[in-house]
């Protein structure tokens, strides 16, 4: 019988890719499972963000994303929230401009201020016009590039209609200012000033109601570990007044003392957990010590605990600086 070296060296090759190839199938489908997990993640804490802010504010309901929402809205019911979809008015342009991805955001907003910069030395908005009041959204717009991108849009559009509708310009600033806008004849029908809003259903996020069982409970330890219905309650429930109350009382006491900064003990046991102040006063409480920290800082202080153990209790030492 005769040997075929070159042959076995091809099959040893074939199962070395057939190997690599198996091992980088795997990799990919661990590496897209960890990003659907951190997006899961970032999701979920961003909501939770979201929702601390309007339950401190006195709200109990916050509008999920729909751009960018990655779980499904059934795990919020399963953490004993409501999902309420409602009909309600929103800006058609700026959804328009949410839709513009990133990466080309940026460029489309030098473009629109450098081709904008020119019309206004040929043409300056005449103020009581629809295009004056455009101008002035747009120069007292905050700073996020979708806000600005989205007024810029209305302004390009109503130097459009003007100049469509007037015929006020010599033939030199007519050709200069054609010019600028035919490079934006792309961009200029997103906005439709006859058309601003449109209907569109939007689901909410509520926590009032008392009477749904959660089947989950994020982990106290969770960047999310706030998005829990009876903690969000319990800032605007009359034990949450109280909480609140004491802390205002022992920052008021501090500043009498020259003081910057208070201090207390939470006590987190298996059935409850409660603050334990200065005076030995004590508040039962729902939340962890990260619960407490990212309220204390959501509320723009600065919060610092330091843990340790007695008789089977953690105990979290906080200090809290104004």
């Amino acid at each position: 019988m005769k040997l075929n070296a070159n042959e076995f060296r091809k099959n040893l090759e074939d199962k070395r890719k057939q190997k690599k190839e198996a091992e980088n199938s795997i990799l990919r489908m661990q590496q897209e499972l960890q990003a659907s997990i951190e997006k899961k993640i970032q999701y979920l804490s961003e909501i939770s963000s979201i929702a601390l802010d309007a339950a401190l504010n006195g709200a109990n309901e916050v509008c999920l994303d729909d751009e960018n929402q990655s779980v499904n809205e059934t795990y919020f019911e399963k953490l004993g929230f409501e999902i309420e979809e409602r009909e309600v008015e929103t800006d058609s342009l700026l959804r328009k401009v949410r839709e513009i991805p990133s990466r080309e955001l940026k460029d489309l907003e030098s473009r629109l201020k450098g081709e904008l910069s020119k019309m206004i030395k040929i043409s300056p908005p005449e103020q009581g016009t629809d295009l004056w009041d455009a101008y002035e959204e747009f120069k007292n717009a905050d700073d996020d590039l979708e806000i600005q991108v989205k007024f810029l849009l209305k302004v390009i559009t109503y130097y459009d209609i003007d100049y469509r509708e007037n015929n006020y310009l010599s033939l030199e600033e007519d050709a200069k200012l054609w010019l600028y806008l035919s490079r934006l004849q792309d961009v200029i029908g997103l906005f439709d000033p006859a058309n601003d809003i449109e209907e569109c259903v939007k689901s909410y996020l509520r926590w009032e109601d008392e009477d749904i069982d959660a089947e989950e409970i994020p982990d106290d330890d969770s960047p999310y570990s706030i998005l829990n219905p009876n903690k969000l309650r319990f800032l605007n429930s009359k034990k949450g007044e109280a909480f609140f109350a004491k802390i205002s009382d022992e920052m008021t006491a501090k500043t009498e003392e020259l003081q910057s900064y208070i201090q207390f003990d939470l006590v987190q046991g298996d059935n409850e957990n409660k603050i334990i102040f200065r005076d030995e006063s004590l508040i039962e409480i729902p939340f962890s010590s990260q619960d407490l920290q990212s309220i204390f800082e959501k509320m723009d202080f600065k919060a610092s605990w330091k843990s340790r153990n007695v008789q089977g209790n953690s105990i979290a030492a906080f200090k809290v600086k104004f």
